[in-house]
């Protein structure tokens, strides 16, 4: 379907690749879903004939360059070129008579610059299609498409902390907590938590699977987190998507160990690793009575039993904050 030109591969996690069909997105976005909107200079083609595939073309050509850096929908797309230090949007609209217009919009260090690059994409996607905006002048030998470097975008960030509530053994657990997403409020930053967004009667699952693809995962380690389940499958995904590479996990997680969380010593570490095995092995009589989803998630429970001495050690060897303070200054850098 790639070479058909009608997906693009977004990413892979655990040797399953995922993709986007443009055709299988929603119509379209509004900005302020993604908490920003484009203010500054734009440029509108127009066309006599805009096939019903083009936006689909120019989506997986963009889409096999920015990958998960992007934003797509069915008419449209968002993105931050690092080259020019701007982000651009573009929108298609079609007439039921086949007319249209594609219109982009670009605000940053360098919009001009970006606006020209994605004018000379857009008009050589046309020429594929054997169409041309009727106001692009003819493109010369010299001017070269030129795929913008799409990266994420600094402004649409998300920032999510992975922790543990306090319960009535240890009311202050969470306080830290509470206390960080207060001073990264005062930042003009909004840190996304469980505690604000699942709301009774909705699903915890779901939002776990967005907090495991945070641009930013702030993670506090606690006795009570290394013994929950949900916590430590939180842990062990976002260890996945940081493709089991410390380098790339420190760079996604910012990470707090608490001083009841013990696990500077390997055999600490080791005793939290033969917990889960032993809750992975007293699960095992039970298997052939479980749902299928109970028992999906009794494999992943084998995965990160199997992983979380690993993935601890990573976290030990990490220098970390120790005050509200220092924790601020290092996960709101």
């Amino acid at each position: 379907m790639q070479q058909a030109g009608i997906c693009f591969k977004i990413d892979e996690v655990e040797g399953e690749a995922h993709y986007i069909a443009p055709d299988h997105l929603p119509p379209r976005q509004e900005h302020s879903e993604l908490n920003w909107a484009i203010k500054g200079p734009s440029r509108t083609l127009t066309f006599e004939a805009l096939p019903p595939g083009f936006m689909r073309g120019l989506l997986v050509r963009i889409g096999q360059s920015a990958g998960a850096r992007g934003r797509y929908w069915q008419n449209g797309f968002l993105g931050f070129d690092a080259e020019t230090g701007s982000r651009v949007s573009v929108l298609q609209e079609r007439n039921t008579d086949w007319t249209g217009r594609i219109t982009l919009e670009a605000e940053g260090a360098d919009p001009m610059r970006l606006l020209k690059k994605m004018v000379r994409l857009v008009d050589d996607e046309a020429s594929r299609f054997g169409i041309k905006p009727s106001n692009v002048e003819q493109k010369s030998e010299e001017d070269e498409t030129e795929m913008p470097d799409f990266q994420k975008d600094p402004k649409t960030q998300s920032f999510f902390v992975s922790y543990a509530w306090s319960n009535e053994d240890n009311p202050e657990r969470a306080k830290i907590v509470d206390e960080f997403c207060e001073r990264a409020k005062d930042a003009g930053i909004h840190i996304r938590r469980d505690k604000d967004e699942v709301k009774i009667g909705q699903s915890i699952s779901e939002f776990m699977a967005e907090l495991v693809d945070g641009d930013r995962i702030v993670i506090v380690l606690s006795d009570k987190y290394l013994h929950s389940r949900f916590c430590m499958h939180e842990l062990y995904e976002i260890w996945v998507r940081a493709k089991a590479n410390d380098t790339i996990f420190r760079e996604k997680v910012r990470l707090y160990t608490s001083p009841d969380a013990q696990i500077r010593k390997p055999v600490d570490r080791a005793k939290i690793a033969r917990y889960w095995r032993q809750e992975y092995d007293e699960e095992l009589e039970y298997l052939v009575d479980m749902s299928a989803s109970d028992r999906v998630g009794h494999t992943r429970l084998g995965k990160f039993a199997t992983h979380v001495a690993e993935i601890l050690s990573a976290v030990d060897d990490t220098l970390q904050p120790r005050s509200l303070d220092k924790l601020v200054d290092y996960a709101l850098d």
